[in-house]
């Protein structure tokens, strides 16, 4: 175990241990794939809620063993692990500080490195570390997770309007589209995520009134009712941490609420390809820190305001794993309290969320898996030890997931996804379908193998 501490004139806000002599072998750490240690070097980060580290724990697996270093830190900071093999292995262990907290003095928490014989033992020893540091509960022990979630095993991933204003679903098709389900399967059993469900994707983030090509209110209003009235429960998307500048008022909440790295520096603004221009800088998407007093009161306020008026029983917040060492607000405790007031309000609200790690478990329980931009495959996040995630947490296929018809993804910015359109059978993945405007019309027996896989899931993994 070591421990550390440093003083300095000014603030300090990373320290670093380098360990020379270190095992060569194969890096078991990422949810994507293990590497070996290289030459060219390996940076591992957490926390990240797709393919990097969603706990601080890097293994090396060698021929004597395991070799394991991870952080024993309570709470969630920063921590980077570089491994490079320079002439014997050199493995780099930073911490960083909470940037609201930096001081002249710092007080690093535990680092541990130790062997052991397989990666399971370890992952599973911090892995109950953990869950009693963040007061983990079981899926089964969990309050977060209304009664008839526990009893969902399909996903039908229904798409509405693309950014560029392409409609996959308007409110009556997706209510046509979900008559062909009802006959196929019990609605009770079955999600419906409606990415696009206010008109264009990703544009209109922040406004949620119903586009009214889309049907309007009173389309969206129809949609709900026949939901609700023969079982299915609904689960349309929202942005925790990002709005369209152009929305009115956005100067007074959304200015004030961006993104800041650690040194107090504002962060860029990103942006999908979604016109194919190869600009990436179309502004319509600005990033904001759910932790923002601001942002948070906007976001609740438009967020009540659909729940009630539509009687959502679910929702599903984008982008919620993004994580920044912000100097003005938490991230982490920003959502934190976000997913507090509105169960407060609605307490049989179930609330999914885009991306996970250790941490978020504790109050975001339902997410979707990554996928992997180079190729198209998704990322599980029960790797590589299962019961880290299967025992607290369920997810589902991601919104990149093609349709079995011509492995489009709708309203995602790849337009279409190579990889395959069924997922593996395992006990924290729900089977997931995705269903555009001709999917049931041009493959109907491929969305019924998806529908037989669910019940298979159920006969395997539901009490």
């Amino acid at each position: 175990v070591f421990k550390c501490a440093a003083e300095h004139t000014e603030h300090i806000l990373r320290v670093k241990i380098k360990l020379y002599g270190q095992p060569e072998g194969r890096i078991v750490a990422r949810r994507r794939y293990d590497e070996q240690v290289s030459e060219e070097g390996a940076i591992f980060r957490y926390p990240n809620g797709w393919d990097d580290l969603f706990t601080p724990l890097v293994t090396i697996v060698h021929d004597g063993g395991v070799r394991f270093y991870r952080s024993l830190d309570k709470k969630v900071r920063p921590k980077t692990f570089y491994i490079r093999k320079q002439g014997d292995v050199c493995v780099e262990m930073i911490f960083e500080e909470d940037a609201r907290r930096t001081s002249a003095k710092i007080d690093v928490p535990e680092w541990e490195v130790g062997d052991c014989a397989t990666t399971d033992e370890i992952f599973k020893e911090q892995c109950a570390y953990v869950s009693q540091v963040y007061g983990l509960e079981t899926w089964d022990a969990r309050k977060d997770i209304p009664d008839w979630a526990r009893n969902i095993s399909l996903v039908v991933s229904l798409h509405g309007m693309h950014w560029s204003g392409y409609i996959f679903n308007t409110y009556a098709q997706m209510i046509e589209k979900l008559r062909w389900f009802a006959e196929r399967i019990d609605p009770n059993k079955v999600l419906v995520y409606t990415p696009g469900f206010d008109g264009r994707y990703y544009f209109k983030y922040s406004d949620y009134t119903p586009d009214e090509r889309m049907g309007g209110s009173k389309g969206l209003r129809a949609l709900m009712d026949y939901a609700h009235g023969v079982g299915y429960h609904i689960m349309p998307m929202f942005m925790i941490n990002g709005a369209n500048p152009d929305t009115p008022g956005f100067q007074f909440w959304g200015e004030p609420s961006r993104y800041r790295g650690p040194n107090n520096y504002p962060l860029g603004v990103g942006s999908c390809d979604w016109d194919t221009s190869r600009g990436y800088n179309l502004g319509c998407g600005v990033g904001l820190n759910p932790g923002a007093p601001l942002w948070q009161d906007r976001l609740v306020e438009e967020l009540e305001k659909q729940i009630s008026a539509f009687d959502m029983d679910a929702i599903f917040l984008d982008l919620a794993a993004i994580y920044h060492n912000d100097p003005m607000f938490s991230t982490v405790e920003g959502s934190e309290r976000i997913a507090a007031r509105l169960r407060e309000k609605f307490p049989h609200l179930l609330i999914g969320t885009e991306g996970w790690y250790d941490a978020l478990g504790k109050f975001f329980p339902f997410s979707q898996c990554a996928g992997n931009g180079c190729n198209g495959e998704m990322i599980w996040h029960d790797t590589p030890y299962a019961p880290f995630y299967d025992e607290y947490n369920r997810y589902f296929g991601h919104l990149c997931l093609g349709d079995p018809a011509s492995h489009r993804n709708g309203v995602f910015e790849w337009g279409s996804n190579p990889s395959p359109t069924r997922l593996p059978l395992r006990k924290g993945l729900i089977p997931t379908v995705t269903v555009l405007e001709d999917t049931l019309d041009k493959a109907p027996e491929k969305v019924e193998e998806v529908i037989a896989d669910s019940e298979e899931y159920r006969k395997k993994f539901i009490k």
